[in-house]
């Protein structure tokens, strides 16, 4: 009796045993084959919003003063507060013009090439193709159509402002008196194809191309749904989040890689989308998130990033600087800074932050602390000649955003800052050598060059990034 049951206690354990074993293999399948199904299998799009800034300005601004737009295609341009009346809706063709300008009381001013000048007492209107594509499911009335899953036919551009032109729909809101926000409303493969034409050299290998797409379709997806959670306007800022020039700037290169791994994102090993950071270039060493983004969550606010973005040597990025001839942009770059400019730039972010304490001359900056695994700089010190003043300690990310990423373009300092002679003899300026370029999170978009000429996989080069991840549908 005690063989039998021990017998059929065995059968139990084999059989719980297969099954598991089935279920991991079908969902490590899933994950690796993923890229290779058809677009139609793919689950529809969701829409994303971005937030376009004003590029009149030194710095761009999220709010405009007033739009020049040029209607590239047949478009309607309606009031979303006044649903369904033919009187706030004007048919455009291309080749036309509008302005649009704030007023009072939640006031739109639009003045048109054809329709002279209109004042309707709307706080938001938008222009979308005339005829959308794919044509939604039941005959809605144009206000009604979701902006985020139609476009005009073929991709085609629908509006331009200044020299960029942009897909799907602009949204247009009244902000206050003297500003309005704009907003572009697409399908996230048609953002997601605007962001790699310009994040990565559309003449890269494919599967580099596809590596960043999944990473910038993965950051979009999990953005978005931290906004809609929070009722905020618009889901990235095409200033702040990755970089978005509108249509027109990549390849077919770029279509193929963006088409083959449609619906693609990152999720946790808990299965939820997370933002993956990316940079330029490494310099031979990643760092972690928490470099950058103290306390980074994943899209649902639970798990800590830390473990995902980590900080790891890499040794694919001198080989990709060297060929790609990238070694004094991407690999080592020097900086020098006047104490002066230094000492105004300071003002200013303490300034921004309601940061109370005073600032005198600034008198040597020096390296606080740095992560003993990757010799990045994590902490700066600034000293200065303020009364009672004491050094002022800034993490090495925010004191190079602060001079600025273009010219401190690494928190991988080689060696100390050291005075070097300035143009005035009786003033040294600080000099910072770099390696690499960029905060140095996640993937390195030169070292997936690499990688990509090795003969990895897209697949390949996202786990040696970003670790214990699965890619999956959203």
């Amino acid at each position: 009796m005690h063989l039998l049951i021990a017998w059929l206690r065995a059968l139990v354990l084999l059989g719980l045993l297969a099954v598991f074993v089935q279920a991991l293999g079908t969902s490590v399948i899933r994950d690796r084959d993923f890229l290779a199904l058809p677009r139609s299998q793919h689950l529809a799009s969701p829409g994303v919003r971005v937030l376009l800034p004003a590029r009149d300005r030194a710095t761009p601004a999220p709010r405009h003063e007033r739009l020049r737009i040029d209607v590239l295609v047949p478009t309607l341009l309606l009031s979303l507060d006044h649903p369904g009346n033919e009187s706030f809706q004007l048919r455009l063709s291309p080749g036309e013009t509008v302005q649009i300008r704030p007023d009072v009381l939640e006031g739109i001013t639009i003045t048109s090439t054809r329709w002279g000048e209109l004042h309707w007492q709307s706080s938001q209107v938008r222009i979308q193709p005339a005829k959308p594509v794919p044509a939604p499911a039941e005959d809605l009335p144009a206000w009604k159509i979701d902006p985020g899953h139609v476009e005009a036919a073929d991709g085609a551009a629908v509006f331009a402002l200044g020299d960029r032109r942009y897909r799907g729909s602009l949204t247009v809101l009244w902000n206050r008196t003297k500003e309005l926000l704009a907003i572009n409303v697409l399908p996230i493969e048609a953002y997601v194809e605007g962001v790699v034409a310009v994040e990565m050299r559309s003449s890269w290998p494919i599967e580099a191309l596809k590596a960043q797409a999944i990473a910038s379709r993965s950051y979009a997806f999990a953005t978005l749904l931290r906004a809609r959670a929070g009722a905020q306007a618009w889901d990235v800022n095409d200033h702040q989040d990755q970089d978005y020039r509108g249509t027109g700037h990549g390849n077919h290169w770029v279509v193929a890689a963006v088409r083959d791994t449609a619906g693609v994102v990152m999720r946790t090993a808990n299965g939820v989308p997370f933002a993956p950071l990316f940079c330029a270039s490494s310099g031979g060493y990643t760092t972690g998130i928490d470099g950058v983004l103290p306390g980074a969550t994943d899209a649902g606010g639970r798990a800590p990033l830390r473990e995902i973005m980590e900080a790891r040597a890499d040794p694919h990025c001198l080989e990709a600087a060297r060929a790609l001839g990238y070694l004094t942009s991407h690999w080592t770059s020097t900086a020098v800074l006047k104490k002066r400019e230094i000492q105004t730039r300071l003002i200013a972010w303490l300034g921004a932050r309601r940061d109370r304490r005073q600032v005198g001359y600034v008198t040597d900056l020096r390296v606080a602390r740095r992560d003993p695994r990757s010799q990045r700089v994590e902490t700066v010190t600034i000293h200065h000649t303020a009364p009672g003043g004491a050094p002022i300690e800034l993490s090495a990310h925010d004191f190079r955003m602060m001079i600025g990423p273009q010219l401190i373009r690494s928190t991988l300092w080689v060696g100390l800052p050291t005075p070097v002679d300035s143009a005035d003899p009786r003033i040294k300026d600080i000099q910072i050598v770099c390696q690499g370029y960029g905060h140095g999170v996640g993937l390195s978009q030169i070292s997936a060059w690499q990688m990509a000429q090795q003969g990895m996989t897209a697949s390949e080069i996202l786990a040696f990034f970003y670790r214990d991840v699965r890619l999956q549908p959203w």
